[in-house]
């Protein structure tokens, strides 16, 4: 039992010490939905990425998707928002992939993004879960992946159409 009642002198429990562990699963797809992506080089995009997560004080844990999609675990810093965050992983991926993949000069992702805050109880789950999307994409589409998720969680779309544009 916590009683501050007691004398014990001034005591900071968070005193020379800075701990933050923000963890975010990110989903986001490619322009119109494009099938760009491809098994062959997302490690090196992955790589990429991470490289990107790094140089602003983060990390991507891990990376996965299908051909239209790709869902990332990243460790936000607490000096970088999530939506700065977004758009730096975003930009600069797409220019990697503009600049590197043979036929994909014109690439791009999609403007709007999910994000969910995880807690770091769950983050080998959600790793688990990115690393299995390969897989689970030669029998689900990412629209049924996407509607399976909403209802899972209770959330809903003023408008479907959005979520695909």
């Amino acid at each position: 039992m916590f009683d501050d009642s007691d004398d014990v002198g001034e005591f900071d429990i968070f005193e020379d010490t800075e701990r933050v562990e923000l963890y975010v699963h990110l989903i986001w797809s490619t322009a119109g939905q494009q099938p760009w992506l491809d098994e062959e080089w997302d490690f090196e995009l992955g790589i990429f990425m991470n490289d990107v997560m790094v140089n602003n004080d983060g990390a991507l844990l891990c990376s996965a998707g299908g051909n239209d999609h790709l869902h990332l675990l990243v460790a936000l810093p607490p000096t970088l928002s999530l939506d700065e965050a977004v758009k730096v992983l975003k930009m600069s991926s797409a220019r990697w992939v503009g600049k590197h993949i043979p036929g994909r000069e014109t690439f791009a992702w999609q403007e709007e993004y999910f994000a969910e805050s995880i807690s770091p109880w769950s983050v080998e789950e959600v790793r688990a879960f990115i690393h299995n999307q390969r897989e689970y994409h030669q029998e689900h589409t990412f629209q049924e992946e996407i509607r399976a998720f909403l209802e899972e969680n209770a959330l809903h779309s003023d408008d479907e159409d959005d979520l695909w544009a």
